[in-house]
């Protein structure tokens, strides 16, 4: 009975999680979060794509102001919702969100150019109807938000069930855990495209697991690999390329053999997953052959291996900077994340059987190189650097696999270590994911180097005050850490 409480608690603790980022991050505190609210009241209006247009920026460089106005399109606001002001603290760490006391909108119904206006526009609709009927920009915000906010825990939930279906143990969900780092929530809850992308890519590697294991699988995964693959697809430019990348992880990991047995099992459900899965694949290549910019490709050996010395910070990204990436946790958060994974991963390459030992370390290759590839192959052409948040959907997968590589081998994983593992990791995930959020809280509150303890000393509070919020994470935090304890209860 105890066992069937831990897929709820971990989606209950996920949803209070997402909710308090949701609302207690400033309107407009997250990267590209006004062009995308702009977009999305456009797309929200009717028109997929406006004139092209030269985006008005200061600061850029010739090479990054040729390759934003590629992507730059007139968008018509309506009346009281453009988000003047807003923003005013980005990139300053020891600034609170105060001067967003002051922001607005007073201005009529008028035109404005944003940089990313040929952006992929499937995920823009239902954000932009919501926020269209709001009354200011930060009620439109807070709006597009809560719908990005759903669909990225929609399939954060899907995820979860998917892997807590094992007949036998609920082990697998150790790794879903520790790949849903607090970067995951926090970009899950802003209004913007990468949100549900990033969700998509747990939700795929979650249902292409249960997809490959022995008993025979439901319908319903071959419809949960079909929906999330074309979520990841349609987000944005480099959602094929992701997709690929997560494709060569799951093969190397599980081998030709079980994946064609597997196709041979549902011959129907895989012809039909993978020509929705195509189909998507095309659109997403002819909306970026049609109104997409030109990309410059080239590299060299000296600049990936110079690209590469920066991947450290990547990774730390993966795991949660915030803001307009100015905002970090305490060493100690990272360190505590790094320790959750290092201990699934060592445990998953010491049980696994070869062939998954190799397709865990193709897929940390992966995670850990990519983004080099990204940043020396295209962006350095850009002129703008690389972020763990481009390439988060493809790495994410890494502890997914290393999770199920210990639910799969289990029997040879020492007692001991599998009753103590899974609420060990719990308790380090859940402490940190609360660590993330009040991070990020105090910067808003008070500014990086206000107090620690900011009640009662807040120069920005958000709608109905910190208190909801707070206890929206804390026990959102409680519940992941509840769960684990529950996991590990089942390995008694």
């Amino acid at each position: 009975m105890k066992r069937k409480l831990i897929a709820p608690m971990l989606i209950g603790g996920y949803a209070l999680l997402l909710v308090a980022w949701t609302f207690g991050n400033p309107p407009f505190a997250s990267p590209d979060e006004v062009a995308h609210y702009l977009r999305a009241l456009d797309v929200g209006e009717g028109e997929i794509i406006g004139e092209p247009a030269q985006y008005p920026a200061t600061g850029l460089t010739q090479l990054q102001q040729d390759w934003v106005n590629q992507a730059s399109r007139q968008v018509e606001v309506p009346a009281g919702l453009y988000p003047l002001g807003f923003g005013c603290n980005a990139g300053i760490s020891g600034t609170s969100a105060a001067c967003m006391n002051k922001a607005g909108s007073k201005v009529g119904r008028q035109n404005h150019v944003i940089p990313n206006g040929t952006y992929q526009p499937t995920l823009y609709p239902l954000p932009g109807l919501f926020a269209k009927g709001a009354d200011d920009p930060a009620e439109g915000d807070y709006r597009g938000r809560i719908m990005m906010m759903l669909l990225s825990l929609s399939l954060i939930a899907v995820a979860v069930a998917v892997l807590a279906s094992g007949q036998d143990s609920p082990l697998a969900l150790v790794g879903l855990m520790v790949g849903i780092t607090p970067m995951v929530l926090y970009i899950g809850s802003t209004l913007s495209p990468s949100g549900p992308e990033i969700a998509a890519g747990v939700c795929l590697g979650a249902c292409l697991m249960r997809l490959s294991r022995d008993e025979k699988p439901h319908a319903g995964i071959w419809f949960g690999v079909a929906v999330s693959a074309c979520i990841l697809v349609l987000s944005k430019s480099l959602g094929p390329g992701l997709l690929i990348l997560i494709g060569i992880s799951f093969f190397a990991w599980n081998g030709w053999r079980r994946i064609i047995l597997r196709i041979k099992d549902s011959p129907k459900q895989a012809a039909t997953t993978a020509a929705v899965v195509v189909a998507a694949t095309v659109v997403n290549r002819l909306w970026e052959a049609a109104y997409g910019p030109q990309v410059k490709l080239g590299t060299s050996l000296s600049i990936f291996l110079d690209d590469l010395e920066q991947m450290p910070q990547v990774i730390r990204q993966f795991i949660g900077i915030f803001g307009y990436l100015e905002v970090s946790m305490p060493r100690s958060a990272y360190l505590t994340w790094y320790v959750a994974l290092g201990l699934i991963s060592i445990a998953a390459l010491v049980v696994g059987r070869m062939t998954q030992r190799f397709g865990l370390v193709v897929t940390g290759l992966i995670a850990y190189v990519t983004p080099a590839f990204l940043s020396a192959a295209m962006l350095r052409h850009t002129g703008f650097g690389v972020q763990g948040r481009h390439t988060l959907a493809a790495a994410v997968f890494l502890p997914v696999l290393a999770g199920e590589t210990i639910y799969r081998n289990r029997a040879r994983l020492p007692r001991l270590i599998a009753i103590v593992l899974p609420s060990l990791v719990a308790l380090m995930v859940g402490t940190v994911q609360f660590a993330a959020w009040y991070t990020n809280a105090r910067r808003a509150a008070v500014g990086i180097g206000g107090p620690i303890w900011f009640a009662g000393h807040s120069e920005w509070v958000p709608p109905a005050g910190w208190t909801p919020w707070a206890l929206c994470a804390l026990a959102g935090s409680l519940l992941l850490v509840a769960a684990g304890t529950l996991v590990s209860a089942s390995e008694k």
